[in-house]
């Protein structure tokens, strides 16, 4: 082995520096959740534009799209000025009024605005999401008439699972964050299971197909 490559190893296995693979780096970094650390990211990209800001800069909302909805990303007008002023007058309007002000923007509807509200209000808006509608229909806990896609044209019904969802909060006293990784780990697992069951019953078949 040459001297070159001795010192790259003992750079590599024995330096402290937090830009080496070390012990510290490896444990770190083995034990991140990828998800949650990339939430986190978006999550204070936010908190940093409403507190210096006050509303959400350009790249923070690209930052949104690409963690949740990369499709929406085709849909972003060139003049973000629009957006931008939006964002910052849904801060001064009640709760009740802010989805209502987000969807009037183009390529922006119930989906996407939960997840802009929620990182901006991190305790008082829940993302709405495929997965856990399905677990909360699995577990009997929210009608059977509510599903992803009519919440996609229905602001009383986002306000509808909202409440559920702030319901297990107060209950359990857990984080809306914490609520919505418990369900969609959940459903994640038991994937084939669950839809099993929503496609096999009454109001499944009657509705859906």
């Amino acid at each position: 082995m040459n001297i070159r490559l001795i010192e790259i190893e003992q750079r590599i296995f024995t330096s402290g520096d937090s830009k080496m693979i070390n012990k510290r780096f490896i444990e770190k970094w083995s034990s991140i959740d990828l998800e949650e650390y990339k939430y986190e990211y978006v999550k204070k990209l936010v908190e940093k534009d409403i507190k210096t800001k006050k509303s959400i800069s350009e790249f923070t909302f690209r930052a949104i799209l690409k963690w949740k909805a990369k499709r929406a990303r085709g849909y972003l007008e060139e003049n973000y000025e629009q957006y931008f002023k939006t964002f910052k007058e849904v801060l001064e309007l009640p709760n009740n009024d802010k989805i209502e002000k987000l969807i009037t923007l183009e390529g922006i509807g119930v989906l996407l605005a939960s997840t802009i509200l929620h990182f901006i209000y991190p305790n008082e808006f829940p993302i709405i999401d495929k997965r856990t509608i399905d677990m909360l229909q699995y577990k009997d806990c929210i009608d059977k008439n509510i599903s992803r896609e009519s919440v996609k044209g229905d602001v009383n019904r986002y306000y509808y699972y909202r409440s559920i969802i702030l319901n297990l909060s107060e209950l359990y006293k857990l984080s809306l964050r914490q609520i919505e990784k418990a369900l969609s780990k959940y459903h994640n697992l038991f994937e084939s299971k669950i839809d099993y069951k929503l496609k096999t019953s009454k109001f499944y078949r009657e509705n859906i197909f």
